[in-house]
């Protein structure tokens, strides 16, 4: 009886372990994919569009025309009428400072040239009205010098613009030379940018620029290179050249705001581009994974390595989890400054390769940090594969038991992103 229930114990534990064995086979390669096939890539085309390589920065609003407005004598402000803030015009009163002194220097020169006048009605000789002519010229001056004094007095606005600075009220005693208020032509309002010594040299004046200020959403003001400073600033060990932007439209625009600058330095119209995800680099020389056609023999790269998708990925793409193109980019600009997250859609995820591929050497040309331009080894319309970033460690391990059991073998292609011109 005992050695029948052990035979009966044994047939039950044979059969747990070869259903068990069934379900975990079944776990594992129930949906495994045929040889030579990954999901972990995707297909874009090789399209024609214009790229476009910037330097971006930050700055601030300045103005490049302020004028300092000073006492031309001193005495007493009077006539003060405007604040911070206020718009003025050009020939505008701003102030008076009344001075005793002039007024009096007024009446003196005013009088001398009277009796200066009168001595020369009494002069008989040549020689006599030679010589008080001369003092009478002598009155004339000093009396226009007093008149121009008195005048001063009076202080106007030299330019059209806004008062931004304001040191003194009605009934100070003031000096001559002593500045009164601050008056900044709003018209001459620019941005000036910190920009980077690695950079700086591909700056240059005229090129095209793009500027978002963070206190005026939803717009983007145009602008152009002014000028580039020859003298850097060095802070925290890291040295940044001054570039001016002068902006084409001020509107909204107020001294001190921050700026967000894109500076346009390099682009190219109806260049071959593919995502820079797609670039491969190793042993100096430069590769896209091109996607094989139906039919088409793998061929070998220019190492003598034939190329499949299963054990060739590009480590560059492991942390690009969000830099894949969308598939409604065709016919718009390859731009360094749309953001990644607005480009790319989960969509493409769908959008699966068939898991061979050539590795193609190409000849690349101005890049940015989202496209490059290929110049030689592809053609327009051509599919090249892109590896998608490593999923979770967990996923990963499961993976490869996957890859495991069912034969396929593993394995990463080495190399590396290359860093952008």
């Amino acid at each position: 009886m005992k050695k029948s229930l052990k035979i009966t114990v044994g047939i039950l534990l044979v059969g747990i372990v070869g259903v068990g064995g069934y379900f975990v086979s079944k776990q594992y390669t129930g949906n495994k994919k045929t040889v030579g096939t990954d999901n972990n890539y995707i297909i874009q085309s090789a399209k024609k569009s214009d790229i476009n390589v910037s330097v971006k920065s930050t700055g601030s609003v300045y103005a490049s025309v302020t004028k300092d407005i000073v006492a031309s004598n001193s005495g007493e402000l009077k006539e003060l009428s405007v604040k911070e803030g206020d718009t003025v015009k050009k020939g505008g009163t701003l102030f008076k400072v009344d001075s005793e002194q002039v007024r009096q220097q007024l009446n003196s020169a005013k009088v001398n040239l009277e009796k200066q006048k009168l001595q020369l009605d009494k002069m008989k000789t040549e020689d006599e009205i030679n010589l008080q002519n001369l003092q009478v010229e002598d009155a004339e001056r000093n009396l226009e010098y007093a008149e121009q004094q008195y005048s001063n007095m009076v202080v106007t606005s030299p330019i059209n613009g806004m008062v931004t600075t304001k040191n003194s009220n009605n009934g100070d005693n003031v000096q001559s030379g002593k500045t009164i208020l601050s008056i900044t032509d709003t018209s001459s309002l620019k941005v000036k940018a910190s920009v980077d010594e690695l950079d700086i040299s591909k700056v240059k004046s005229g090129q095209k620029v793009e500027v978002k200020f963070n206190a005026i959403e939803g717009k983007t003001y145009e602008g152009t290179v002014e000028s580039i400073s020859n003298v850097g600033q060095e802070n925290n060990n890291v040295t940044t050249y001054d570039v001016v932007i002068n902006l084409k439209d001020k509107t909204g625009v107020m001294i001190g705001m921050t700026a967000n600058v894109d500076i346009q330095v390099q682009s190219k119209k109806d260049a071959l581009v593919v995502p820079i995800e797609a670039l491969i680099e190793r042993n100096g020389k430069k590769y896209v994974m091109v996607q094989q056609q139906d039919g088409e023999n793998l061929k070998a790269d220019t190492t003598g390595n034939n190329v499949n998708t299963d054990n060739k990925k590009n480590e560059s793409n492991n942390n690009q989890s969000n830099n894949q193109i969308n598939n409604n980019e065709q016919g718009k600009a390859f731009d360094s400054n749309t953001s990644k997250e607005g480009t790319r859609s989960k969509n493409n995820y769908m959008n699966r390769a068939t898991g061979k591929g050539n590795l193609v050497e190409v000849t690349t040309g101005i890049e940015n940090e989202n496209y490059v331009e290929i110049t030689k080894g592809l053609t327009e319309g051509q599919k090249v594969m892109i590896s998608l970033p490593e999923q979770s460690s967990s996923t990963s391990s499961n993976k490869n038991q996957n890859r495991s059991i069912g034969g396929m073998s593993g394995g990463m292609m080495g190399g590396s992103r290359p860093s952008n011109k």
